[in-house]
């Protein structure tokens, strides 16, 4: 597999069975997006949305249960995930 450094030109050829996921403060350090999480822990907007899928799921509506489970990820991802970019 080629490898090389966050914003860097120079690559090189690694094994894949060398290689592993970056630790979060490996992907603070290297400043990539989506290292920055705000904690769902607590979150009223979280257990709302959640509360309202599950509602759809109840009521069975396909496209009800499409929209409410879109809502609650695209929270998730922009409230917790990358929230200096929502």
């Amino acid at each position: 597999m080629r490898v090389k450094e966050p914003g860097g030109a120079y690559e090189w050829y690694v094994p894949t069975n060398a290689l592993r996921l970056a630790t979060p403060q490996e992907r603070r350090a290297a400043g990539l997006p989506g290292t920055v999480s705000a904690s769902p822990i607590g979150c009223t907007e979280c257990a709302d949305l959640e509360a309202a899928r599950r509602e759809a799921v109840k009521g069975g509506d396909t496209k009800a249960i499409t929209d409410a489970t879109v809502a609650v990820r695209s929270h998730f991802r922009w409230a917790h995930l990358m929230p200096q970019r929502g």
